[in-house]
């Protein structure tokens, strides 16, 4: 039996723009990456009721 853990963190943003979006959650999750996380599957995006866009991109990390 293994001792590390596996965590679980999700990204999320908002923006008007898909465009905005994408470039935002871009940075969050290779920031992330650099910091040992990866990604587990990939990125939602969803228009809300009121015009946004919501990004969001599930990331893991064995400790």
């Amino acid at each position: 039996m293994s001792n590390n853990s596996t965590y679980y963190q999700l990204v999320f943003c908002e923006k008007f723009t898909i465009q905005e979006g994408i470039a935002v959650i871009e940075e969050k999750v290779n920031e992330l990456c650099d910091n040992g996380w990866q990604p587990q599957g990939g990125i939602c995006v969803m228009q809300n009721d009121v015009g946004y866009y919501n990004f969001y991109q599930a990331m893991i990390r064995d400790f």
